[in-house]
């Protein structure tokens, strides 16, 4: 009975001894703002239904080219919250989360994503947005862009990889209410 608290003491004196682990380098402060009432963002605030088809996925190399292969058309939907909140600092974009599982679909989750909370890139011109899920990533994460109308975005993704894409599709946000 005696010998639990002995056996936890000694180990948290050897762990005291142990080489300290170097800290990861800090990383630029991000700055944190809410939109303003002009901000050309504040439309996309709210939440959405977002589906993403998949078209095509990496089928492989032929003679150092990278082939696509048509995909059986799944699709994948889920929600996307987008807030009023701008982050500048090592990547810019709004606060959001995003839940999705694109396992249904791919087999896999997308790369360099994971669900929930994070932050969105985002770039607006008329008519159209473009969306960078994974902002930040590079040679991986997922992206789309498309044509918005009101309480609708609808257009292309795809997932990046090191050369080209590893998937692309079709995907559509609806405005829920």
């Amino acid at each position: 009975m005696h010998r639990i608290p002995y056996v936890i003491a000694s180990l948290l004196a050897l762990g005291g001894c142990a080489a300290p682990v170097p800290s990861p380098p800090l990383q630029p402060r991000e700055r944190i703002t809410p939109l303003t009432e002009g901000d050309v963002l504040r439309p996309l605030v709210g939440t959405w239904r977002i589906t993403f088809a998949v078209d095509s996925v990496l089928g492989g190399y032929v003679d150092n080219r990278a082939v696509m292969r048509a995909a059986s058309g799944s699709s994948v939907s889920g929600t996307l919250q987008l807030l009023d909140t701008l982050v500048e600092g090592r990547v810019r974009g709004l606060r959001a989360a995003l839940d999705i599982d694109f396992t249904p679909a791919l087999g896999r989750q997308v790369s360099c994503f994971r669900p929930g909370h994070g932050v969105v890139g985002i770039t607006v011109l008329p008519h159209e947005v473009s969306l960078w899920f994974t902002p930040g990533a590079g040679d991986c994460g997922f992206r789309g862009g498309g044509t918005w109308r009101g309480d609708s975005v609808v257009g292309r993704w795809s997932e990046d990889a090191y050369v080209g894409f590893k998937t692309v599709g079709r995907f559509r946000m609806l405005r829920i209410r």
